[in-house]
């Protein structure tokens, strides 16, 4: 793990999407960290992700953080949210990477690299 204490979520957002690429997952960073990317700073204390995974997807990806030592959680919205689940990611410093999965409407080249 490349995070050594509390405040580096970016680290661990690193470590996360190792295991996302490994597994052949695509993904998209969005939220503060993105923003920042593009030089837009917003305070955050966390990172998001949206992920291209179903439910079950992420329950399996629960159980592979978990065996890293990271603390997780995983949601699932109602029949009327836009974000069909959430799986939290955290390590022993409380940073927090939040992946959300199912996001409906979203278009596939959300996640083309270019």
């Amino acid at each position: 793990m490349k995070a050594h204490g509390p405040g580096q979520s970016a680290l661990l957002l690193l470590d996360v999407i190792a295991v996302l690429e490994a597994a052949g997952f695509d993904y998209a960073v969005v939220g503060a960290m993105a923003a920042a990317v593009h030089g837009a700073v917003r305070a955050s204390v966390d990172a998001d992700a949206v992920l291209s995974a179903t439910t079950q997807q992420l329950a399996a990806l629960k159980a592979e953080f978990e065996s890293l030592g990271l603390k997780t959680k995983l949601t699932h919205g109602g029949a009327d949210d836009p974000i069909a689940a959430v799986l939290l990611v955290q390590d022993q410093f409380e940073n927090r990477v939040d992946l959300l999965a199912g996001l409906r409407g979203l278009q596939g080249t959300a996640y083309a690299r270019s």
